[in-house]
C-alpha cells in the first residue's frame, strides 16, 4: 500500500503539538490576532499602505503595532498605530523588542 508522503513545513513552523504545549497567556495573545475585527482592520492597513513596507519600501505582509499592545492596549485598534512591514524588518523588530 502506498504511503502518504511528509507533509511539507518550513523550518522554524509550529507544529500542533508545539502549539498546545503553549502557556495560557501566549495562547490568549495567539487568539486575538484571528479575530474577525482584527482580520479586517489589518487588511484596510495592508491596503492604505499599499502591500509596502513602511521601513524599506519592499512588498510587505506583516501588520505591526507602532507602540506595542501590552503597552497601550488602547491603541490596539487605531490604524495609526499600525503599519505594514516585510518579514525582513517586522523580525528585526521583533529582535529588538525581545517578543
Amino acid at each position: 500500500m502506498p504511503m502518504r508522503p511528509p507533509t511539507h513545513r518550513p523550518h522554524g513552523m509550529a507544529t500542533k503539538k508545539d502549539r498546545q504545549y503553549r502557556s495560557p497567556e501566549q495562547r490568549e495573545k495567539d487568539a486575538w490576532y484571528g479575530k474577525a475585527r482584527w482580520k479586517r482592520l489589518a487588511k484596510m492597513v495592508r491596503n492604505r499602505d499599499m502591500h509596502l513596507c513602511q521601513e524599506c519600501g519592499r512588498p510587505g505582509n506583516n501588520v505591526d503595532h507602532r507602540i506595542e499592545r501590552d503597552e497601550r492596549p488602547d491603541l490596539a485598534f487605531d490604524m495609526g498605530n499600525l503599519q505594514t512591514l516585510c518579514v525582513r524588518c517586522h523580525n528585526a523588530k521583533r529582535a529588538k523588542v525581545g517578543a
